[in-house]
């Protein structure tokens, strides 16, 4: 009859072949699929198993999902559900823009089976947190869409000044058989825009010093920024002794819009947090090779991001 070691000679072994199995698995696990798999040289009783899996859920290796659909039982993967479907929200934005339904119909499309309450409750909560620190953006309603859609990028003023653009010049037409030109049309419509600005300012001052434009340039947040750090010490553990991080390998983990991981590298290197490298031939690159590195608009292409000695994070 084959020896079983005890119960706590063999927890440590059975939590790695644990982790082991978890990490390689394709989806989350029930507590009975992973009990039935583990060789028998490091079982447990089922209820013990289920005791280990509890008391390590939620380390960075081990996390504990909710039921899935037609079952009561919970289940265990390496990564957790919010990060999971943040992951997949990112990655279905970055390719299109899309109504909150269609973006559940396709973040829900050959995912880990998830309940349409909790699946939507994730949208909700990840879509409102992304677009607050400008990761994702509203893209209100225009034209033939009736619903606001989302997007990894800011709306285009454009689409919506269009129409105003084009009253604009059926005004300057019909004022100009009275000698009115178009230069005296937008002065006045200037003035009026500056009033509108004085009356609505809080302090009554409609100044251009003080005037904000309807769409400045987007930053990235504090958040970002951190994850960015994080995640090169993560991949590359010696990045905390000035180690180089390949720009490609960062932003396939990182998997957020190039605009915003783009900008977030240059807003690091500018804090001082980071120094980069550049491509020392850029027109031996293939335009493909080109839009995985980060571009400076004056030819360079950075392909090594450096953290500063002591930047940790």
């Amino acid at each position: 009859m084959p020896l079983t070691p005890s119960d706590d000679l063999s927890r440590p072994e059975t939590l790695m072949v644990m982790k082991k199995m978890i990490e390689r698995a394709l989806k989350p696990l029930t507590a009975d699929e992973i009990h039935q798999d583990i060789p028998g040289l490091y079982q447990l009783k089922k209820q013990d198993l289920v005791g280990l899996l509890q008391r390590e859920a939620g380390s960075e290796t081990l996390h504990r999902w909710p039921a899935g659909p037609g079952s009561r039982k919970d289940r265990f993967w390496h990564q957790d559900e919010t990060s999971y479907f943040q992951g997949r929200i990112l990655s279905v934005l970055s390719r299109q823009m899309l109504t909150k339904t269609d973006l559940l119909e396709n973040v829900k499309n050959d995912a880990v089976p998830c309940s349409k309450t909790r699946l939507t409750c994730i949208v909700n909560t990840t879509l409102a947190a992304l677009i607050k620190e400008k990761t994702l953006f509203e893209i209100p309603p225009w034209g033939t869409y009736k619903k606001s859609r989302y997007a990894a990028h800011p709306p285009d003023l454009k689409l919506y000044l269009d129409k105003t653009r084009k009253e604009f010049d059926r005004i300057c037409q019909k004022l100009k058989k009275a000698d009115i030109g178009a230069e005296q049309v937008f002065e006045a419509f200037e003035k009026m825009l500056s009033l509108s600005r004085t009356a609505a300012s809080p302090s009554g001052v409609g100044n251009r010093e003080n005037f904000q434009p309807i769409l400045p340039e987007p930053d990235v947040s504090e958040t970002v920024l951190n994850r960015i750090v994080k995640t090169m010490l993560r991949i590359v553990p010696s990045a905390a002794k000035q180690a180089p991080v390949w720009i490609p390998d960062l932003r396939n983990v990182l998997d957020l819009p190039k605009y915003t991981f783009d900008r977030a590298i240059l807003i690091l290197a500018k804090q001082g947090k980071v120094f980069l490298n550049k491509h020392a031939h850029p027109a031996q690159m293939t335009d493909a090779e080109k839009e995985t590195m980060i571009a400076d608009g004056q030819g360079n292409y950075y392909v090594v991001v450096v953290l500063h000695e002591g930047n940790h994070g």
